[in-house]
């Protein structure tokens, strides 16, 4: 057996090793993906990454090969989070309202991988959690230009749910009508009470008449069934699109700086 030979076996013989291994780390992300469900967490985990590769620095001696090392654990890290992804696919995530709603797009944002449901209110999605219909809400708590979300609070205050983080999400609010109506035709807007606080200028400065509705994404399905071309909704792009509405304006929201705080309420105390 010449010296490649014996190199090749000694290789293998390492990838066995290395095999089990691998195998064994993953189990131990099974566990570390079950207990992120159960807390609602989000699978990145940015600063435990940084304090992985940081060790792993200390742990090469060989200056030489510590950037392949870190390049290697870099891949490994990587692959854990996708197999962590794989195993929340079947996260249940409820927040209030229907596709296209802001609250949609926070819980798609905190959890891309999960299956997001949604309810007719915060109400219900927060005993859709209490119940263990769902394991986790997103839910409103407070908007940079109209203040708490006081549903959401008084929920948060007498419920049994537990905050396990906040996302915030840029809120940019449009106004959206029937296809082919033109800004000069409407009369009315239609939209959730914290929306049309948002708006208020824009609804003033065109003496639109107001109404008040449960969401604004279900304000826009109810423009979109109701025919009527005097009536608009204050919603999200994404919500024009999904009931096959038309945005009229975009950015109509007083604040140009508008963030709205998501509070992600699981059963679990982190």
């Amino acid at each position: 057996m010449n010296v490649l030979q014996e190199k090749r076996k000694e290789i293998n013989q390492i990838d066995m090793e290395m095999a089990k291994l691998f195998e064994r780390r993953l189990r131990a992300c099974e566990g570390v993906a079950e207990y992120k469900k159960e807390h609602a967490l989000p699978i990145l985990d940015a600063t435990r990454e940084a304090e992985m590769i940081a060790k792993g620095v200390e742990r090469m001696e060989d200056e030489t090969l510590r950037e392949y090392y870190v390049s290697f654990l870099k891949d490994v890290i990587k692959t854990s989070r996708a197999y962590q992804s794989r195993l929340l696919e079947g996260m249940r995530v409820v927040y209030s309202g229907a596709e296209g709603a802001f609250g949609h797009m926070a819980a798609k944002k905190a959890f891309p991988h999960a299956t997001t449901q949604s309810s007719a209110d915060f109400a219900e999605a927060y005993r859709a959690v209490e119940d263990g219909t769902c394991d986790c809400a997103v839910l409103p708590i407070e908007n940079s230009y109209a203040g708490d979300v006081g549903t959401v609070m008084d929920l948060m205050f007498k419920g049994n749910l537990y905050v396990s983080r906040m996302i915030e999400l840029e809120v940019s609010h449009c106004l959206i009508a029937a296809k082919g109506v033109s800004l000069d035709q409407i009369k009315t807007v239609v939209s959730h009470p914290q929306a049309l606080d948002q708006c208020s200028e824009f609804i003033s400065s065109n003496g639109l008449q107001t109404l008040t509705y449960a969401n604004t994404a279900l304000a826009a399905e109810y423009v979109a069934k109701s025919g009527d071309k005097t009536l608009a909704a204050i919603a999200s792009a994404e919500a024009a699109q999904t009931f096959g509405l038309e945005v009229l304006a975009k950015g109509i929201q007083t604040s140009s700086g508008n963030t709205t705080r998501f509070a992600v309420l699981s059963r679990a105390q982190t």
